[in-house]
């Protein structure tokens, strides 16, 4: 990014050896590690990319927005007595910022309250995905879940930048 001095390829090398994933037609799979070679300053990938058909290379695997909100929903929809879906506001493209509010009794009142978030930085996806994991956990029926829930109320935003996540913005573009 010539707007961004001595970046470079440090953003991503400073991550190797990881996974490299490659999808088609939104099926994600890790390229086989003979077929990824890791260099002083690049990656370099072996794949066949058939002709016509879109390729998406990573080493994260994303969490798309559509995808996050269906399972904000889906995992609220699940627990209704002690889970609910929110959207605390728009972004700057009118998209809803969503989230999901979990704690024992949804009316009560006086519980300390813990905000989790993640996605503010659009293709950082590890962090999307632990805030997943702590939805999908304080949304289990196991008696560590729900004795948090019991005590505290949990509000979890996973994706805080959804324009930025839907339009795959980053710092460094390669």
């Amino acid at each position: 990014d010539p707007d961004v001095p001595n970046v470079g390829t440090a953003g991503l090398m400073g991550h190797t050896p990881c996974t490299i994933w490659v999808s088609r037609w939104d099926e994600w799979h890790a390229l086989p590690a003979p077929d990824v070679e890791f260099l002083e300053d690049r990656i370099r990938a072996h794949l066949v990319v058939p002709a016509e058909h879109p390729v998406r290379v990573t080493n994260v695997i994303p969490s798309p927005y559509s995808e996050t909100v269906e399972f904000l929903k889906q995992r609220a929809a699940a627990m209704p007595e002690h889970a609910e879906y929110i959207e605390i506001g728009e972004s700057a493209e009118g998209r809803p910022i969503p989230g999901i509010r979990v704690t024992r009794d949804l009316d009560g009142k006086g519980k300390p309250r813990f905000v989790v978030f993640s996605g503010q930085h659009p293709i950082e996806f590890p962090g999307v995905w632990g805030s997943r994991g702590i939805v999908h956990f304080l949304t289990s029926r196991l008696a560590q879940a729900a004795r948090i829930r019991d005590a505290y109320e949990v509000v979890v935003l996973p994706l805080v930048n959804p324009d930025g996540t839907v339009h795959g913005l980053s710092l460094i573009h390669i």
